[in-house]
């Protein structure tokens, strides 16, 4: 052997999968090819994705509904949503004003002022 010289050796492995999975692997393989060539083909879930209440679940719900209590909730959420409590009677809301008002129209004042105009007392 000369000194320049190399011995190289290369070796080569074949790994397989499992056998037991080769049928399903290959299915996949198969799947993804298809919607590779041709997207438009790949089907959505076409059943329905919302689960149906049981005759327990909607004989509950069907009490809860003719209850009492959903009368009177009713009643409320309705003269919430169409603002009687938003008045000028209602000391909550003043409350809520007054103390928003009392928090920012001092900055407000203040940037009018700063700009050369007459600031307001609200």
């Amino acid at each position: 052997m000369s000194m320049g010289s190399k011995n190289t050796t290369t070796q080569s492995s074949t790994r397989n999968p499992y056998a037991a999975a080769v049928p399903g692997l290959n299915s996949a393989a198969s799947s993804v090819q298809g919607w590779m060539n041709d997207p438009s083909q790949a089907a959505a879930y076409g059943g329905s994705r919302v689960a149906g209440m049981s005759d327990t679940t909607r004989a509950g719900v069907g009490n809860l509904a003719g209850g009492a209590g959903a009368g009177i909730s009713s009643g409320y959420l309705k003269d919430v949503i169409g603002g009687q409590y938003l008045d000028a009677q209602n000391p909550h809301l003043q409350a809520l004003t007054d103390s928003i008002r009392a928090k920012v129209m001092p900055s407000v004042n203040g940037q009018f002022s700063n700009a050369g105009m007459v600031g307001s007392s609200l």
